[in-house]
């Protein structure tokens, strides 16, 4: 992969990710339903596919920092971890337009599940709060 056509791969493995992301977004927003919802019987299998996505796309974002390495190299740059305004800088002019778009999607996609993320959690205190005080009020012991 390093060493053919290194912008080509960068971009094939942002493509990738571009995919990944759009994976984690809906987990994410079934786990969000799922918390709305009450439905604790999913929570787990949820949680699990979230978590494997999120592993799925460090693995990536670890492949692209190796290829982003490799081409500002080729580049003659001597600080090897880049910007996107580093890259752009180095690759050919016909790729521009691709990676601009696909690190927008990146950036608008990990926004959004960064802010749904946020509020099912919040919705996940609420709900266990709430199962704290039925407990209480039906005579269960506290956690």
């Amino acid at each position: 992969m390093i060493g053919e056509d290194t912008a080509g791969a960068l971009l094939a493995v942002l493509d990738d990710e571009r995919d990944q992301i759009d994976d984690l977004h809906y987990h994410v927003v079934a786990l969000h339903r799922l918390v709305e919802a009450g439905d604790l019987e999913l929570l787990d299998r949820a949680n699990a596919e979230v978590a494997l996505a999120l592993d799925r796309i460090r693995e990536t974002e670890l492949l692209r920092g190796v290829l982003v390495a490799a081409l500002l190299h080729e580049h003659g740059r001597e600080d090897l971890v880049g910007t996107l305004a580093d890259v752009l800088a180095v690759v050919a002019d016909g790729d521009r337009p691709h990676l601009i778009e696909v690190t927008d999607h990146l950036a608008r996609r990990t926004e959004e599940i960064e802010r749904l993320a946020a509020r099912t959690n919040r919705r996940a205190d609420v709900a266990a709060d709430e199962l704290e005080d039925w407990g209480a009020v039906l005579g269960a012991p506290s956690p």
